[in-house]
């Protein structure tokens, strides 16, 4: 027996809403044109009335179709957008899998926004895709626009510098000094005045693009990396000792005498770890120091929760941003030469062929003997010691032994060694120049010493 033929209906937004209820799903406008029996007239009033509910919100295009957002399965997460334009949502229910969603569906969000989503269940379930219908919190509070053009006296045509957000914004600069063509502004966001087009309130002028400084604060901006520390940490860090006091080594190890030392790169300047090596009879002894910070945070503390809030330091061309304020991270926690500081020692015996005996874990107070740099270490090898590693030599020989042992025997453990030159930036005159740096000998060796260090840590632990 045939199906029954469906009886078309008069066309209004009333029975079109209705049809959408009654189908459950989203219809094809194809569908949708014949439930309304359409002639060409009224397929144009159709299509115009669909465009009219979707920009209203009374319901949801997903591709072809059309549906009511109360019939769809939604999914809330963070809207991860790829440099190519497309996105993901990520969703916060970690057993569903990431929803594609195509640019003309993000439905006014930006990258890292937290949205809600209707999943398109007229599509294979394989290949699912998502329409943005609610930004629920905005990942970017302060947008950074490159200007433009000036539009009027203080209004100014920018678009933003990062490529995922495909918009552009008229900008009210009455609170700041006029910009100039191609400057970097940073803004807040106000309203959608329409699709594609958002108008913001300048915050403040970061500079001219092309300026090193300039660059500095728009990737600090555009990645929310802190430039300063909450009021409690400042006050908590101010408390703090200038020096370590004879009360804080008690009951540690005093490594005062032993000659430790720094090796670091030329413009470091914090320094949180310290190795010595001793030759002994039937192989080695090394010595790793670390500043012990935790002795200074007490765990809680507004320092703990910035710290892991910060995740780690922030090492730029002209600046740092630091995980702890400058007392502890150039102060009380940096193993500058001649002072004494406290630290966590792994003190490990190893055999003539780099062997690791019983290691010793202990809370200590050391001096480091003297600040050495990669280049300095690596002439001292090469047979050029200068006035600070000469006096260093013979330690600076074992320590090159000890480390070819590890080396070696970590090649033959089958390791994976990414020898990938680090970038070093130049800044001489306002002119940048940015080339590999030389991955010295001097590198290794205090990698293979960290590497040792942390393997003894962990069969410890």
């Amino acid at each position: 027996m045939p199906p029954k033929k469906q009886t078309s209906r008069k066309f209004s937004k009333k029975n079109l809403l209705a049809a959408l209820r009654e189908s459950g799903a989203p219809l094809r406008s194809k569908n949708i044109y014949g439930l309304f029996d359409a002639d060409a007239a009224l397929k144009k009033v159709i299509k115009s009335t669909l465009a009219q509910m979707v920009e209203g919100g009374e319901i949801v295009q997903m591709g072809k179709s059309y549906g009511l957002m109360d019939n769809l399965p939604r999914m809330t997460g963070t809207l991860d957008v790829r440099r190519s334009g497309v996105g993901y949502l990520i969703s916060e229910d970690r057993r569903q899998k990431d929803l594609f969603i195509h640019p003309s569906n993000f439905g006014g969000a930006w990258p890292g926004d937290r949205v809600v989503a209707v999943i398109d269940t007229t599509r294979k379930k394989d290949a699912p895709e998502g329409r943005v219908v609610e930004v629920l919190d905005r990942a970017t509070r302060e947008l950074l626009v490159r200007v433009s053009r000036r539009i009027h006296q203080d209004s100014y045509f920018c678009h933003p510098t990062d490529s995922r957000m495909p918009f552009y914004t008229v900008v009210d600069t009455s609170g700041i000094p006029n910009p100039e063509k191609g400057d970097i502004l940073s803004v807040a966001p106000v309203e959608e005045q329409e699709k594609g087009l958002w108008r913001c309130t300048a915050l403040r002028r970061l500079g001219e693009e092309r300026d090193l400084a300039t660059q500095e604060l728009l990737v600090k901006t555009s990645y929310s990396i802190p430039e300063e520390f909450p009021a409690a940490v400042v006050r908590q860090a101010e408390a703090l000792p200038a020096q370590p006091t004879p009360e804080d080594w008690a009951g540690r190890n005093d490594l005062r005498r032993l000659f430790l030392v720094t090796i670091d790169g030329e413009t470091a300047k914090d320094f949180d770890d310290a190795v010595y090596v001793e030759r002994q009879e039937n192989g080695y002894r090394l010595v790793v120091a670390i500043a012990d910070v935790a002795h200074y945070v007490p765990e809680g503390s507004p320092l703990d929760v910035e710290a892991l809030a910060r995740g780690n330091s922030y090492y730029f061309p002209l600046s740092v941003e630091p995980m702890f304020p400058e007392a502890l991270s150039n102060g009380l926690c940096s193993l500058r030469p001649l002072v004494p500081r406290l630290a966590m020692v792994v003190d490990t015996p190893y055999s003539m062929d780099g062997e690791p005996g019983a290691p010793r874990l202990y809370n200590a107070v050391i001096m480091s003997q003297a600040r050495l740099t990669y280049n300095q270490v690596q002439s001292a090898l090469d047979g050029a010691p200068d006035q600070d590693t000469a006096p260093l030599l013979p330690m600076l020989r074992d320590a090159e032994e000890l480390a070819k042992l590890f080396m070696q025997r970590r090649m033959a453990r089958g390791c994976l060694d990414f020898d990938i030159p680090e970038a070093q930036i130049r800044v001489i005159e306002d002119i940048i120049s940015v080339h590999a740096g030389t991955r010295l000998f001097s590198h290794r060796l205090i990698e293979e010493f960290m590497i040792a260090a942390n393997e003894r840590v962990a069969e410890y632990l």
